[in-house]
């Protein structure tokens, strides 16, 4: 059985490393350290989930970035989902998945390992069953 395919757009070197040590022996995981890398990488094909950063370093905006990679994935791979780790507090949780499309937003520090695993088995899930078109497309947002 082929392995599913995960991206993981993360600046930061360990957390980048603890993300795929975590994930490499049950699937395909490829990384990139900034947006402009996690751009190409969409291009693969059949990325089912990508765990992105929301606050990727840029000079300007960090917010901006991780919007512009969650347009990208909608362009690339309308049913691929997308999982924000992030350090920044957790009160747009709710709001931020309704209007971004995004699977799970998780902060990084109350990372567990276990509820991680699980949430990234079941966001992969649903990318495959929208594939199969018995999901909905999620609604990423347009970039500017």
């Amino acid at each position: 059985m082929e392995k599913a395919k995960i991206l993981i757009i993360e600046d930061d070197p360990g957390w980048r490393e603890l993300i795929e040590t975590t994930l490499k022996e049950k699937y395909e995981v490829s990384t990139a350290k900034n947006a402009d890398e996690g751009i190409v990488a969409l291009k693969k094909t059949g990325i089912k989930l990508v765990i992105m950063d929301l606050n990727l370093v840029d000079e300007d905006d960090a917010n901006r970035e991780g919007l512009r990679l969650l347009s990208s994935i909608g362009l690339t791979n309308p049913c691929a989902r997308a999982i924000v780790l992030t350090a920044h507090s957790g009160h747009i949780r709710d709001a931020f998945r309704a209007s971004y499309g995004v699977y799970d937003y998780l902060l990084k520090q109350e990372f567990d390992q276990s509820s991680f695993v699980r949430i990234v088995r079941e966001a992969i899930h649903e990318a495959i069953e929208c594939e199969k078109g018995r999901k909905e497309k999620p609604a990423y947002p347009e970039y500017l």
